[in-house]
Order: structure tokens, then C-alpha cells, then sequence
């Protein structure tokens, strides 16, 4: 991919305004129904239900030996469906699919080794049911090394690329969500290459996008509802 000349003209315009961090998620009012689901884990659910921001949650994954692969998992799920308690179920039916442990190490291990992209292949190969890109690639990137720019690519992030980057990602499909490894790579090269020109964190910058795409679909069902 040709690496543009200019910082993306609609991402240019997200960073002059206040950037705010991603507050922690809203987890305490869910965590009984974690622990209900998963008993065995109760007290590292319980010790991880207060400020569960980012940085906690990559600080558990990255860590190779003080959590387990099940445990990282768990902290990834926590995270991701914040305050939404029907996670709980969702995560648990995923841990009860054929080989769900194996496949979860290996995603685990290629992610820490620095391999993103062939965790990506790996889970496009061999993947999950229940555990597509929005929650997998979410772990790709809590468990990659902090020099590694493994962004994660949910349906939000997907829309948003869909209307103002799509002729800057040669080769990506963005008609859906999908395990797509040349999709990815697209999206992962796209954001260095923002993150070189703007000076801000690729991190950051991914985040402002997905902010930006939850107003674009509020928008959306607004105008849905007036119809």
C-alpha cells in the first residue's frame, strides 16, 4: 500500500478537537453475572472489576505467566462488553466450542510473540464460533507487545473506514466484518501511516475513530426513527 502524502482530511479534523482518554469500563454492576458463569475464576474476576481500563487490561495479557490463557480471555471479554451483563453468556458459550483452549493458546502466543498478523491468519483459518474480529482482534491487541500497531477492527471501526478510507486500503473488504487477513494488514499499515503524519498514537487515533462511528450510527437510527 502506498503510504499517503497527508494526514487523513476527516481523522485531521477529530484530533483538533479535546481528546479525552477512554474512561475505564462500567464493569462492577455485571461482575456477578461473570462470576456466576464462571465460578472457578470468581476472585480474578472480582480483583479486576474496578478501573478496568486499557492499560490494566494489557498489563494482564501481556504478562505470560501471573494470569492464565482463560483468565486473559476473560479480562478481554470483561472489557469489551463493559456494563452489557448478556457478555457473561456470550463469552461462555464461546469457551465451550471444540478446541476453544488450544486455538486460544496459540492466538495468545503468536499475539505475545509480536506475530499479529499471523494470529489474525491463524483465527481466519481456524476460527471461533461466537469469537469473530470485533472480540478476537481485541485480543490480538491487548496480548501484542506495546511496539506492535494491532488495532482492533470491530463493525464500528469497519463503517467508518467504509465511508472516508476506503480507496486509501487497496485490498481490504469492508462490506462486512469478516476474518480477512489482507483486510487487516490494510487497516494496521493505514494507522501508522496516520500515526507519522498526525504525531498522535496510533491507539488514539483508533479510538477517535470509533468514537466517531458511534455518532455516525446514532445519526443513523435518528434518521431511521423520523422515517
Amino acid at each position: 500500500m502506498q503510504s499517503p502524502a497527508r494526514p487523513h482530511k476527516r481523522l485531521a479534523k477529530l484530533t483538533q478537537e479535546e481528546f479525552r482518554p477512554q474512561p475505564p469500563m462500567y464493569v462492577e454492576g455485571v461482575i456477578e453475572e461473570w462470576v456466576e458463569r464462571f465460578p472457578r475464576d470468581s476472585r480474578f474476576l472480582r480483583s479486576i472489576c474496578q478501573d478496568l481500563d486499557r492499560a490494566r487490561v494489557k498489563r494482564i495479557c501481556s504478562n505470560r505467566s501471573n494470569s492464565s490463557a482463560r483468565q486473559k480471555f476473560l479480562a478481554v471479554m470483561l472489557w469489551g462488553y463493559g456494563s452489557h451483563a448478556i457478555g457473561a453468556t456470550r463469552a461462555q458459550k464461546v469457551t465451550q466450542e471444540i478446541d476453544f483452549d488450544v486455538k486460544l493458546r496459540k492466538v495468545i502466543e503468536l499475539s505475545q510473540r509480536g506475530r499479529h498478523v499471523d494470529a489474525i491468519s491463524f483465527m481466519t483459518l481456524n476460527p471461533i464460533k461466537g469469537f469473530g474480529p470485533a472480540y478476537g482482534t481485541k485480543l490480538v491487541y491487548f496480548c501484542s507487545p506495546r511496539n506492535v500497531c494491532a488495532p482492533i477492527y470491530d463493525k464500528r471501526v469497519r463503517d467508518w473506514l467504509a465511508k472516508y478510507a476506503r480507496r486509501e486500503l487497496p485490498g481490504a473488504r469492508l462490506e462486512k466484518v469478516q476474518w480477512h487477513t489482507n483486510s487487516y494488514v490494510a487497516w494496521s499499515n493505514w494507522l501508522q501511516s496516520q500515526e507519522s503524519l498526525s504525531g498522535y498514537k496510533w491507539e488514539d487515533l483508533e479510538y477517535l475513530i470509533f468514537q466517531d462511528a458511534k455518532k455516525m450510527r446514532s445519526k443513523k437510527n435518528r434518521a431511521s426513527t423520523k422515517k
